[in-house]
């Protein structure tokens, strides 16, 4: 995000927050990058977003010493983000041949609310639309969606299975290490079928920076060059969903003392 100012003797000092009070909240100024071209200043401020950011305010305050209250840009922002797991539930719990059989299935929260599309025995030419029961509020200003099949079971379908897409089980958003480190870290995807392909991507290009292994990300001898935002893309027959996260390399510092 970018905030500007222009005009101001001396020019103005630009600096984010996250919320929308006042100091009194105890905010600290969250890390920028500032530059200036003439009488116009320019603050940038980047970050990997997460649902929890979802509906978050962020403001930019200019202060000069010519006023005594800043002059402030206030920005909502609209996350977009998948739900990290859906429910199948049944009614009754014991189905029995000839009497209706309800079938529900409830996403984790999501922004937008998720579409749900049921499919029997891994026929994706025969997708069944149940019917939405709804919304409700979820987590992180999401949205909770409800969807529910009712079907008339037979004998045919004893041991029917239904299959879905990739989901990322709660996996780490931000990871932090010292350049020449190597680790691993637990990046998960559940699926039916449960055959899943990991790829890994930075700056919308194939990355082969750090290993995905069988839903672990493996990082070997980091270097400060492989510090970034990246996707790592889970794959199966049905459908394909991402983690989004970013790494952050630490250096330790180089040169020499004169005397």
């Amino acid at each position: 995000m970018t905030c500007k100012s222009v005009g101001g003797n001396p020019t103005a000092t630009l600096r984010w927050f996250k919320g929308k009070g006042d100091h009194s909240d105890g905010n600290e100024p969250l890390v920028s990058v500032s530059s200036t071209s003439g009488n116009m200043v320019t603050s940038e401020l980047s970050f990997l977003p997460t649902p929890g950011d979802n509906n978050a305010i962020y403001r930019c305050e200019a202060t000069n010493s010519a006023i005594n209250l800043p002059l402030t840009a206030v920005v909502k922002l609209n996350v977009y983000f998948a739900p990290k797991s859906v429910n199948v539930s049944m009614n009754p719990a014991q189905p029995v041949s000839g009497q209706p059989l309800n079938l529900y299935c409830t996403s984790e929260s999501s922004n937008p609310p998720a579409t749900i599309v049921w499919i029997k025995n891994h026929d994706q030419t025969r997708e069944i639309r149940g019917v939405t029961e709804g919304t409700r509020p979820a987590p992180n200003g999401g949205s909770s969606t409800t969807s529910r099949l009712e079907i008339m079971p037979s004998s045919s379908d004893h041991n029917a299975t239904y299959y879905f897409g990739p989901v990322f089980e709660p996996s780490i958003a931000l990871i932090e290490m010292i350049e020449k480190e190597s680790k691993t870290f637990e990046m998960r995807a559940v699926a039916n079928p449960t055959s899943i392909t990991y790829t890994l991507y930075k700056g919308g290009q194939q990355s082969s920076s750090f290993t995905p292994n069988n839903g672990k990300l493996v990082i070997s001898n980091v270097r400060r060059e492989e510090a970034g935002n990246y996707s790592l893309k889970a794959t199966n027959s049905i459908g394909s969903a991402y983690h989004h996260f970013q790494v952050k390399v630490k250096c330790k510092a180089e040169g020499s003392v004169l005397v």
